[in-house]
């Protein structure tokens, strides 16, 4: 099972490097981003994750482990502890998701009931409308 788990980490960085060239390539030649960033990122956020969870089932319990003296001096551990912010910085794993349906596959775009509302006369939370 480590095996195979070791293979879908290897397959899919090697895809989101290819991914990159091509953007890479495209943007030399000139012609405008694609999907290869969104796709991209998508695939950074899932290596992440299968990374994490793999290294942690490799080390067991010591992989939760920080400072010098644990096994690989804690960096798994830290990896562990900051693998979620990769699918909020940069866009959201949800926006790019968003984006690659609509933009990719062709999907509609989701309902905006407040597209033409100003910023501060949105409802937020618990707020209610004063009755007039």
């Amino acid at each position: 099972m480590i095996r195979q788990r070791l293979a879908q980490v290897h397959c899919l960085a090697e895809a989101s490097r290819l991914t990159t060239m091509r953007a890479k390539a495209n943007a030399d030649a000139g012609k405008t981003p694609g999907s290869e960033s969104s796709v991209g990122y998508m695939a950074g956020v899932r290596s992440a994750r299968l990374t994490r969870d793999l290294a942690l089932d490799i080390m067991g319990i010591s992989g939760l482990l920080l400072g010098h003296d644990s096994p690989d001096q804690g960096r798994v551990a830290l990896m562990a502890i900051t693998t979620p912010c990769h699918g909020i910085m940069g866009g959201s794993e949800q926006i790019q998701k968003n984006i690659v349906g609509e933009r990719i596959l062709g999907l509609p775009r989701e309902p905006a009931v407040d597209r033409d509302v100003p910023f501060r006369d949105l409802l937020v939370g618990t707020q209610r409308r004063e009755k007039t």
